[in-house]
């Protein structure tokens, strides 16, 4: 027969055991979640250059060395499993996706658009990490295309240059099923007339979510449950620099803004969907001809810079 003792020592140990078990999962967590880099493009050093860094800005590495005055590396996005890193690079003439290691070594050239002035620019990977969607113009116009991560079984997805527009930044919803993109009225009008579509990953059922009328909605980006999607507008601003972060239901639905005029665009999901990343020019030049890094709350609170170095910093993601 166990003692008193031995029953109230092992009651004691159940309920230690229980209550540890929560604060350890969350610890996990959070050190899980800082071991998720975020990427991002700089030109600090001259070239637009990829690096990485924890998500408090520390410990930035610089990933590539792009050779040849005034070519670039940018538009980074990580591979599911975080082992590699997809973007884009003029590197060898036109614009092509590239891909490396995380660590930025075995760099590996995937696409080959044909073409004088021809480019390829934004790309993401499908959540099981078996394609990647990115935009180009090598057919008559931009448009959306899927391949295979070894840039094999290139397809078309979509076909608005027939009637004058274009397509690009691709995301894919968190269940693989559909892609978010932005359709450009005028592919040439930057800003404006810009809104954003979701379709099928097959390029099936498109279908318009934002309405911005003469200004713009871009860089849609799905949140990690698949619930919301946040973007970049000027719907409410007076000029094509008055850029704000928004969110709205996958739907399109409940749109809501969650930073003031000219103070954010880029965005990107934490991997918990609790805070988001993006750039902005605070306090710098209206034209955005420099931006730093920030990153805030999922309900556009606690606003923190990241970096601080000066020149240009875009296209984060986490």
């Amino acid at each position: 027969m166990l003692s008193p003792t031995r029953v109230t020592a092992g009651i004691l140990f159940v309920v230690l055991a229980v209550i540890a078990s929560p604060v350890r999962a969350q610890k996990a967590g959070q050190a899980d979640l800082r071991l998720k880099r975020i990427l991002f493009d700089s030109e600090r050093d001259g070239n637009s250059e990829i690096y990485v860094m924890d998500p408090d800005g520390s410990n930035q590495q610089r990933l590539t060395h792009t050779p040849g005055k005034g070519k670039r590396s940018w538009l980074p996005t990580w591979s599911p499993d975080r082992k590699k890193i997809a973007f884009a690079s003029d590197r060898d003439g036109n614009s092509e996706i590239y891909i490396m290691a995380a660590d930025g070594s075995h760099l590996q050239r995937l696409t080959n658009t044909a073409g004088r002035e021809k480019s390829t620019w934004n790309s993401a990977f499908s959540p099981d990490g078996k394609k990647i969607a990115f935009d180009s113009d090598r057919d008559c116009g931009w448009e959306l295309y899927v391949m295979d991560p070894d840039g094999s079984k290139v397809r078309r997805l979509t076909h608005f240059c027939e009637s004058g527009k274009g397509a690009g930044n691709p995301d894919w919803s968190p269940d693989g099923r559909e892609i978010a993109f932005a359709v450009f009225a005028d592919p040439e009008a930057k800003d404006d007339q810009i809104e954003i579509y979701v379709m099928n990953a097959d390029g099936s059922n498109q279908r318009q979510l934002t309405h911005t009328l003469d200004r713009g909605s871009w860089t849609p980006r799905w949140s990690p449950d698949g619930k919301t999607i946040v973007f970049a507008s000027n719907r409410d601003g007076a000029s094509r620099t008055n850029i704000a972060i928004y969110l709205m239901d996958s739907d399109g639905s409940n749109v809501r803004q969650l930073t003031k005029n000219r103070l954010g665009a880029r965005p990107y999901w934490s991997p918990d969907g609790k805070k988001v990343v993006f750039v902005s020019p605070i306090g710098k030049s209206k034209e955005w001809k420099e931006a730093d890094i920030y990153v805030m709350d999922a309900d556009g609170g606690n606003i923190r810079r990241l970096t601080h170095t000066p020149g240009r910093w875009y296209h984060p993601a986490w």
